[in-house]
């Protein structure tokens, strides 16, 4: 029973960790005092959204970089292309999506198994100094 609430103890301050590292990297909450984690939430939802459009914006704008317009060949990407030959980039948000996520995994969930192991380790080294 000790250690179960340990590891509810612990989650709890890594979730809390978590939210307020999240607070730190968007901006409009970055100065702002107490906010809940529902407000957190919500605007670090609408700052990715943002950063999409920002990023959409960027593409419409300057055109695919020679390496992900190399990715956006590729028919395991997306199933819906649709090119045309005015020498444009014809990229919407979904194929974005879809390209940077394939170019992004991996990274993705590296970083997630590496802090899950830090997870893990903290998480023991707690039941073994309350043992």
């Amino acid at each position: 029973l000790v250690s179960h609430d340990l590891v509810r103890k612990y989650r709890r301050n890594v979730r809390y960790s978590q939210l307020r590292r999240l607070k730190e990297m968007i901006p409009s909450l970055a100065q702002q005092g107490a906010v809940d984690e529902v407000g957190i939430l919500e605007e670090t939802t609408r700052y990715i959204l943002s950063l999409e459009q920002k990023l959409l914006e960027k593409v419409c704008e300057h055109g695919l970089s020679e390496k992900l317009a190399k990715m956006k060949d590729y028919p395991a990407v997306s199933d819906d292309l649709s090119d045309n030959d005015d020498g444009k980039d014809n990229i919407d948000m979904n194929m974005m999506k879809s390209i940077l996520h394939k170019f992004a995994q991996p990274e993705i969930e590296r970083r997630l198994e590496e802090q899950k192991m830090e997870d893990e380790k903290q998480c023991s080294e707690i039941l073994e100094t309350r043992r």
